[in-house]
């Protein structure tokens, strides 16, 4: 069993403050060996919205998810998970790009299909990860004729 002495454990952490005051204030941003909680592993990102953009498809499936923060793609069936912060956003005439080292999704205006559901939504997606390019479609899924009538 460990006992504490109030007065050694008062002056420890009185020291231990102290010390804190004397070091240089640093963003965690600036200081690149830093990971932040968000950014510690796999299981421990969790968003704290839904996505602004969210992106799939087929062989191999994937599914690529547009927060404000941060882009998660993740590949093969979920086997391989891609997480990247958000770039700001590259707007042409009917698409809009994000582009890292990592990982680049493009997202162009116009009605797509999916290949397996049938689907329809409002945007094609194409995914760049690795030298390896994936169509697919995603954005707000559109009514089907048999919806509308």
């Amino acid at each position: 069993m460990i006992r504490v002495v109030p007065g050694i454990a008062a002056t420890a952490a009185a020291l231990a403050l102290s010390a804190c005051e004397d070091a240089p204030s640093t963003s965690v941003d600036d200081s690149p060996g830093i990971v932040t909680e968000d950014e510690a592993g796999d299981g421990d990102w969790a968003p704290t919205s839904p996505p602004i953009f969210r992106g799939i498809g087929q062989e191999p499936g994937w599914i690529v998810r547009i927060y404000p923060d941060y882009i998660v793609y993740e590949a093969d069936y979920g086997e391989r998970t891609v997480r990247v912060r958000t770039p700001e956003a590259e707007a042409g005439e009917d698409t809009v790009r994000y582009v890292t080292d990592e990982l680049t999704v493009e997202i162009a205006d116009g009605e797509c299909a999916d290949v397996m559901s049938g689907a329809r939504y409002g945007a094609s997606v194409t995914v760049i990860e690795d030298g390896r390019s994936l169509s697919g479609c995603g954005g707000e899924e559109l009514a089907s004729a048999e919806e509308v009538n």
